[in-house]
């Protein structure tokens, strides 16, 4: 009953995680379909997740990537091998940028999550992520789906749209999250002065 207890607060953040990549996802392709590229918010997501989930993050982004393209994404076939291995190589991105960093001894997500996580660290992260992100999804789409594009603009465009996405997500957590201990903080000192 005890692990059960435990559990829940992950599914339910993997939950929120499934929910956010898909919303974020419908929206940008509804409100920016061609220029998404240059500034891709669900890679933030995936990105948010591998921090706050780790290896955890694996099933949760594979199941709201797989998710997100058979119902919205037009690129690749419905249901096909190649909707599938692109949520793999999108949702394995951060793993392997990760491992990446830790070759050289980086640890770009503290195991204890009190820890803060370095501005430098996680822009070396970031830029990790999309050395695997970017250039194998642009080969899937144009030399296997059949995008009609340069395959370096297409990547590097992508490259800096995960990156520019993945800021904003982010920035926008962490922000958030500082703003809410500040808000306790003062809420704490505001009743002992009472």
């Amino acid at each position: 009953m005890a692990m059960v207890r435990e559990m829940l607060p992950l599914m339910a953040i993997g939950l929120l995680l499934i929910v956010a990549y898909i919303v974020i996802f419908w929206a940008q392709i509804n409100t920016m379909p061609y220029d998404m590229i240059y500034l891709f918010l669900p890679h933030g997501v995936r990105m948010l997740a591998f921090v706050l989930l780790r290896y955890a993050s694996i099933p949760v982004m594979i199941l709201a990537q797989f998710t997100a393209g058979y119902f919205l994404d037009d690129v690749y076939p419905a249901a096909s091998w190649l909707l599938f291995l692109g949520a793999a190589i999108s949702t394995l991105s951060p793993v392997l940028g990760y491992w990446l960093l830790r070759l050289f001894r980086i640890d770009p997500v503290p195991a204890d999550p009190s820890k803060p996580i370095g501005w430098g660290t996680l822009l070396l992260f970031l830029g990790a992520t999309t050395l695997f992100n970017g250039p194998f999804i642009a080969f899937l789409k144009i030399f296997v789906v059949g995008v009609d594009a340069g395959y370096m603009d297409f990547a590097s465009a992508m490259m800096v749209g995960d990156i520019l996405g993945s800021l904003a997500i982010m920035v926008g957590y962490f922000m958030g999250k500082h703003i809410v201990q500040l808000g306790q903080k003062f809420g704490r000192n505001f009743r002992w002065h009472l």
